[in-house]
C-alpha cells in the first residue's frame, strides 16, 4: 500500500490516504485531524479515489501531501513472509532484486498465503519463493478448489 499524508494550515493534525499498489485505488482513509463540518464535506467531495487524482487534489487544497515511502528492506520481507527458514540463503536472493521487485515480493506474500490456504497447501520456504519468483504470479486470479 502506498500512503500519503496530508497536512494543512487550515486544520490541526493529519489525513492519511492509502492506495493499493497494484491498481492505485483508495483502500484506506484515516482522519487524525480537527476539521469543521465544511472541511469534512470538502474532503469527501473531492477525495482522490485513485492515486492518479492526487495532483489535481493537491491544487484544490491549501496544504501539503507527502508520500510515505514503503519499507522494502529484507527485514520487512522476512516479517511479511513469516516462515523463518534459511535466512542466510534467502538474504542474497532478496538483495539481487531491484526495488520494484522487492516491493512486489512483499505485496504478493499475502496473496500467495491466501492462495495456499484456499488450496490447503503448505507455503514454500522464502528462499524458494524468491528463487522461483513466486512473487511474479498474480495469486488472486489463480483457480480455487
Amino acid at each position: 500500500m502506498t500512503k500519503y499524508i496530508m497536512t494543512s494550515e487550515k486544520f490541526t493534525g493529519t489525513v492519511t490516504f492509502g492506495y493499493d499498489d497494484e491498481f492505485g485505488l483508495l483502500e484506506a482513509y484515516d482522519v487524525q485531524a480537527e476539521m469543521s463540518e465544511a472541511q469534512r464535506k470538502f474532503m469527501l467531495q473531492y477525495m482522490p479515489f485513485h492515486k492518479n487524482e492526487i495532483k489535481g487534489f493537491i491544487t484544490r487544497i491549501k496544504g501539503n501531501m507527502e508520500e510515505v515511502l514503503a519499507d522494502t528492506s529484507f527485514d520487512a520481507f522476512w516479517e511479511a513472509y513469516d516462515h523463518k527458514v534459511n535466512r542466510k540463503r534467502t538474504l542474497p536472493l532478496y538483495n539481487k532484486l531491484d526495488p520494484d521487485e522487492k516491493l512486489l515480493a512483499i505485496i504478493r506474500v499475502k496473496h500467495y498465503k491466501k492462495y495456499c490456504s484456499r488450496m490447503t497447501r503448505k507455503t514454500v520456504d522464502p528462499e524458494r519463493y524468491l528463487k522461483d519468483r513466486y512473487f511474479e504470479t498474480d495469486w488472486r486470479s489463480m483457480a480455487t478448489k
